[in-house]
């Protein structure tokens, strides 16, 4: 079964963008322009991996990554996705990575690879955790 990635921004042409070349990489991808739809999805199929974008409307980034880690779990990594270069956007959010729009593609399937394999050995029975 290939690796679900959650993909949630506002910006339809990002998600759109993203979307294609995650696809193309062999991920499946769930995309969502609001946290609303994304954090119902998440609670039914959690994904390997949340792609969050921190400024949306209805409820923001900062947010849906909180419900997340309280309502699908503290195991899913989530990479924030910002325009702002600033990381003080991302201080203090229970996060496991951070990614500057606009961003590299390689840079971000290595950061995407990299969190989806720790989390997989993660769930590993018999296996202990990093």
């Amino acid at each position: 079964m290939r690796d679900i990635i959650m993909v949630v921004d506002d910006e339809s042409d990002i998600v759109n963008f993203i979307t294609g070349f995650l696809e193309d990489e062999g991920y499946a991808v769930a995309a969502f322009s609001d946290g609303f739809a994304a954090l119902d999805y998440a609670r039914l199929q959690p994904p390997a991996l949340a792609l969050v974008d921190l400024l949306m409307p209805l409820m923001n980034g900062r947010e849906l990554i909180y419900r997340l880690r309280t309502e699908v779990g503290a195991h899913l990594p989530i990479i924030l996705m910002s325009a702002s270069t600033s990381l003080a956007n991302a201080r203090n959010l229970p996060i496991q990575d951070y990614i500057s729009k606009p961003f590299d593609l390689a840079e971000l399937l290595d950061r995407i690879e990299a969190h989806v394999g720790v989390a997989a050995r993660m769930r590993v029975p018999g296996r202990p955790a990093l």
